[in-house]
């Protein structure tokens, strides 16, 4: 495999980095200088005597690592000028894997905030709380697209700009975490880590960007998108809503610091600016979960769209009636109705498959059901996926 030299040379670096800072600058192990006899320690802070907070750290921090292996294949591939979409085979479990666990670990945290009551609410737009959430997004885009390179052989230069941020945002979030640039409810205090990651993170950039750079004859497709109304559009869009909202988190959770450097106040920015600017994004996110699974690859035809498309938009509309006329106003009946609409085209696309199956092999509708999600686990475990979205919006 001509990839794995500078597969294990990337992971090499990063792990070195890491040994560098627990030997070196912060050593776990040193002794706590205090002036003061501690006879018995006073045992954990009451707060985070949770189940959950046993559980959210390493989780989260397993979808923070199993990020570096996807990373390695990307810049491998880069370094080989290797265009092919093996590098996109190679890394799928892992960046579902990490994926996975940035998910579980992201909402074991917010339960947890949740029940101690310490934000009073699932999220508070706490700048810690969206270090993890940013690697999510730009993940969550970067796992739609490979789909599109696997079968297409489309964004390629996407594709790699996307993993290498993902990465790059992972260790912006530890150095959010560790440095005590933010005041957060959760950021540990002033430490000598900050600088040193605040300069991983720009040689990171930086060496991606030279690669990317050097890349770009081999990495342009000569396909393109057909259609507005093609699968591959939906997925675009899809990518491109992630990243705005990537964007939009960044610089309302930087831009205290930035504020403060050039000003020398510092203006904090809080949850009303991040509701204003991510709900409008988030409801925008929740409709393409819908829309994506019944567009074709391509160009979806007028008698298709209309066909795939009247039933979930006529129940989503009645749906929105009832809701306004039982009292919900505003975000709240766009939310409902939009997570009845992607109930209701999942569940179409599901009922389709079955329905061929049932015809073309006579089976029970059971049993086609099995088949059809074992013989096509990534498209249906997706649809699965999209479901739980819609209830995390509910």
């Amino acid at each position: 495999h001509q990839l794995m030299p500078w597969v294990i040379i990337s992971l090499t670096i990063t792990q070195m980095f890491f040994l560098i800072l627990t030997n070196y600058v912060t050593n776990p192990f040193k002794p706590t200088e205090a002036d003061f006899v501690v006879v018995n320690g006073n045992g954990l802070n009451p707060l985070l005597q949770n189940i959950t907070m046993a559980i959210h750290p390493p989780t989260l921090y397993l979808g923070y690592v199993g990020f570096s292996v996807p990373f390695a294949f990307a810049i491998s591939a880069l370094v080989n000028r290797d265009t092919s979409p093996l590098w996109i085979q190679s890394i799928r479990r892992w960046v579902l894997v990490a994926w996975l666990f940035l998910s579980m670990g992201i909402i074991l945290g917010g339960w947890w905030a949740y029940q101690e009551l310490g934000w009073g609410g699932y999220w508070a737009w706490d700048p810690v709380e969206n270090a993890s959430f940013m690697p999510w997004l730009t993940g969550t885009a970067f796992l739609h697209s490979i789909i599109i390179q696997e079968k297409k052989n489309m964004l390629r230069i996407w594709n790699a700009i996307l993993i290498m941020l993902t990465f790059a945002l992972t260790i912006f979030g530890t150095f959010l975490t560790r440095s005590g640039v933010m005041s957060s409810v959760h950021s540990f205090t002033e430490s000598p880590l900050g600088p040193i990651f605040l300069a991983f993170v720009a040689i990171i950039v930086t060496v991606c960007a030279i690669l990317i750079f050097h890349s770009l004859p081999k990495l342009k497709s000569n396909k393109h998108i057909e259609s507005l109304t093609s699968r591959e559009s939906g997925f675009l869009f899809n990518n491109v809503v992630f990243v705005t909202m990537c964007f939009a988190v960044f610089w309302g959770t930087i831009f205290p610091v930035i504020s403060e450097a050039v000003r020398g106040t510092k203006i904090t920015v809080g949850p009303p600016f991040f509701n204003q600017v991510n709900v409008p994004i988030g409801l925008l996110l929740l409709m393409l979960t819908g829309v994506g699974p019944l567009l074709a690859w391509r160009r979806t035809s007028r008698s298709n769209f209309i066909k795939y498309f009247s039933i979930p938009i006529g129940l989503a509309l009645i749906a929105a009636i009832v809701f306004l006329l039982s009292g919900f106003r505003g975000y709240v009946v766009i939310s409902l109705m939009l997570s009845v609409f992607v109930v209701v085209a999942i569940v179409t696309e599901f009922k389709r498959g079955v329905q061929v199956r049932m015809n073309r092999f006579g089976e029970s509708s059971f049993v086609a059901f099995r088949t059809m999600v074992r013989k096509n686990r990534s498209r249906y475990g997706g649809y699965f996926v999209h479901l739980g979205i819609v209830l995390m919006f509910i």
